[in-house]
Parts: structure tokens; sequence; C-alpha cells
């Protein structure tokens, strides 16, 4: 998910990629990505997380307890 994110967004849109990752929405397998700035002058972060595990029957799943209730409020409150 990773790398075609990244790739295909490059081989799409260009140099327009780099500095707008938003215009870039593809299906991806696990994944979702939510790039965000704090300010003009930072860097982009990703602010969507999807915390998951692995069952013993190879299974992937949600794991609501991966990360604390509050982390995903803490997030959008530090890219605000």
């Amino acid at each position: 998910d990773i790398m075609y994110y990244f790739v295909s967004g490059l081989a799409i849109f260009g140099n327009d990629f780099i500095m707008h990752p938003e215009i870039h929405n593809p299906d991806l397998l696990q994944t979702e990505f939510d790039f965000r700035r704090r300010n003009n002058n930072d860097g982009f972060e990703n602010v969507k997380m999807y915390p998951v595990r692995f069952t013993k029957d190879y299974e992937v799943k949600l794991d609501p307890e991966g990360l604390p209730d509050d982390h995903f409020q803490i997030v959008e409150q530090l890219i605000e």
C-alpha cells in the first residue's frame, strides 16, 4: 500500500503530488492516508491510523484497544 500510494501519486500527478498529497486517493488494501501540515513550514504527517492485529488463523483484525480512545483527538489537535 505504501509504495503503491507514493509511486502512483508521483506517476499520475508529478510534482503536484509532493505539495498536495490530498489530490491522490487510490483504493488501497489495508491503509488510508490523510496527510496534513500543522503550518506551511512543516512537513506532512499522516493522521489516519488503523491499529491492526493478526489472529492465530492469519486474519487481520482492527484492534480497537491498539490505541487510547483519545489518540485520534490528540492527533487532530496537533494538526490544527
